[in-house]
């Protein structure tokens, strides 16, 4: 049975809230941060005649990003979901989060830096659109009441 929203199409821009939710904005920021990180680096280290400095850099940044991805994902997955119920974007938001972290944890094992760079930016890409659908799909329905449970009779 397909997940539809409340409503199949998105309102216009202009009747949606000025900013995103806090969670949605700051997960499409670290997303984002950490796209730009893996597509940088190579550039950067190329260049840097620093390499053990930043090789060191570029490890403790892995963890960092998965300690403030995981919460930021989850905390907008919970507040979003709330919202609009619906679970095509979850998934999408697990999606993302997941291939980040598959990268993050098995990407130095993978043969290249080309494919460690291009699994993990299209996870923060997957990352980014669904924390804006999220968004878009929060806003365009009212919230929905806590679910139930009907009293045993």
């Amino acid at each position: 049975m397909p997940d539809a929203p409340a409503s199949t199409t998105s309102p216009p821009l202009a009747t949606l809230p000025a900013r995103p939710p806090f969670w949605d904005r700051l997960g499409i920021g670290i997303s984002g941060l950490c796209m730009i990180h893996c597509l940088l680096l190579p550039v950067v280290l190329a260049l840097a005649p620093l390499w053990p400095m930043a090789e060191e850099l570029h490890a403790w940044l892995h963890p960092v990003f998965a300690l403030l991805l995981v919460p930021t994902t989850l905390l907008a997955l919970v507040h979003g979901y709330r919202r609009h119920r619906n679970r095509r974007i979850a998934m999408w938001l697990v999606a993302g989060l997941v291939i980040v972290l598959v990268a993050g944890v098995l990407g130095h094992e993978m043969p290249g830096a080309f494919a460690e760079t291009s699994i993990t930016v299209t996870g923060s890409v997957v990352l980014i659109a669904a924390h804006w659908r999220n968004w878009r799909a929060g806003a365009a329905c009212r919230p929905h009441p806590p679910a139930t449970v009907p009293p045993a009779s």
